[in-house]
This record gives structure tokens, C-alpha cells and sequence, in this order.
């Protein structure tokens, strides 16, 4: 029985390796709306320079968004400033209108995995913008995140 608790331990032990946890940030939106003009920026903790990770958006929406889709434009610049544009559409409703994703109630989460094992001097910052068409103010999205994790 003692045997086991200590396995049991040490299994839990090199589960919580934070190296290989995922890191996130959010951007909250104003009330009034995702501006198509409005860029949300962010500064990925990339702890291990040699590495490469996943990148992941996540999207935070309450029940009074009104489409069944979320189309966003992810652009990731290395220091150069060179550019690696990603799309990202995202499925928020079936074709019923009942959301997908996680939560219950009036707030929705969806993520994305929008680019694989991506070497960490590529990605210094990545910018967000909301790509819908003929939707110059998009309401109903709370928050937009960026996860990132280490990949082996």
C-alpha cells in the first residue's frame, strides 16, 4: 500500500513539470465591440528559446453573439519583423444554434490550434485581428487568448 502511494506520488511529481505546462494571456474586449481595425497584441513566454511550441487562440464568447462561425487573422513576427499569417475559423454553434465549446450559461470557450511546433525565435509577438466579413464592430466575444506550450 506504501508502495503505491509513493508511485502514485511521484507520478503526480513529474506530472506538475512546469516546463511542460501551457502558458496563457487574455485580452479582454471593450462593451462596445471587436473593432475589424482593432489589433490585439500579445508577448508569448517562451521560456526556452531552443524549444518549439504550439500556438493555441481561445475564444471567449457570450450567448448574444450572433453568428455560428469566428474568422480571425493570426499574424506571428520574429524579430525582424518578418510575417507568418495564419487563418483561424472557428465552429461557436451548431447547425441548430446550440454553442460548442466549454462553459454552460451565458459565457462560451473555444480553442484553436492555429500553428504546430513553432521554433520560439519565430514567434516574438503575435497579433490578433477579427477577419469577419461585412462585420466592421463584432459584439458578443469577451475575451481572446493566446496559449502556448512547449512541444518535444
Amino acid at each position: 500500500m506504501f508502495a503505491a502511494g509513493l508511485i502514485a506520488l511521484a507520478a503526480c511529481c513529474a506530472a506538475c513539470d512546469p516546463s511542460q505546462a501551457s502558458q496563457g494571456q487574455y485580452v479582454h474586449l471593450p462593451a462596445t465591440g471587436w473593432d475589424s481595425s482593432l489589433p490585439l497584441r500579445f508577448t508569448p513566454s517562451l521560456p526556452d528559446s531552443a524549444a518549439c511550441y504550439d500556438l493555441t487562440v481561445a475564444v471567449r464568447h457570450n450567448a448574444t453573439y450572433g453568428y455560428r462561425n469566428l474568422s480571425l487573422v493570426v499574424d506571428l513576427l520574429d524579430d525582424s519583423a518578418r510575417v507568418e499569417r495564419h487563418k483561424a475559423h472557428f465552429v461557436l454553434a451548431d447547425d441548430y444554434g446550440n454553442w460548442l465549446g466549454t462553459g454552460f450559461g451565458t459565457l462560451y470557450q473555444s480553442r484553436l490550434t492555429v500553428a504546430r511546433r513553432v521554433p520560439a525565435e519565430r514567434v516574438r509577438r503575435v497579433v490578433v485581428w477579427q477577419s469577419m466579413t461585412d462585420c466592421p464592430v463584432l459584439r458578443g466575444v469577451e475575451d481572446v487568448g493566446l496559449i502556448t506550450k512547449k512541444v518535444e
